[in-house]
């Protein structure tokens, strides 16, 4: 259950983190997960 957890606060942190790193090719993906 704690890897469950962990896996829901990453994916939404690395999204985070890749969107800043390279914002004009992450964006879409990041709209298309609505977070």
């Amino acid at each position: 259950m704690i890897q469950t957890i962990n896996f829901f606060i990453l994916i939404p942190f690395l999204i985070f983190v890749f969107d800043h790193i390279e914002p004009f090719e992450w964006r879409p993906v990041k709209t298309s997960w609505q977070f």
